[in-house]
């Protein structure tokens, strides 16, 4: 498992704010240096990367942790994370 996932623990908290804060915690011990250093390890570096959820983030009030690592991905290097969106009809 990769350091910035969660883990099982984490994604049984049913309560958001819980969850949110599991999660940003578990974020908050990686280094910027570590985080680099992971992601330039896996085999698409230095092309574009996609990380991936199978929550359906179209449904109103859900958020995924891959939403939320962007976010924080982005406060931590300034790389800037684009979310990508789909519509029903792209499926």
């Amino acid at each position: 498992m990769l350091p910035f996932a969660p883990t099982r623990g984490i994604l049984q908290i049913a309560d958001p704010g819980e969850y949110f804060d599991a999660y940003l915690a578990r974020l908050e011990q990686l280094s910027q240096d570590r985080l680099i250093q992971i992601i330039n390890g896996l085999p698409a570096a230095g092309r574009s990367i996609v990380f991936l959820c199978f929550e359906d983030i179209r449904t109103p009030g859900l958020v995924c942790h891959r939403q939320i690592f962007g976010v924080w991905i982005e406060h931590v290097t300034g790389v800037s994370v684009t979310e990508y969106r789909t519509t029903k009809e792209n499926f």
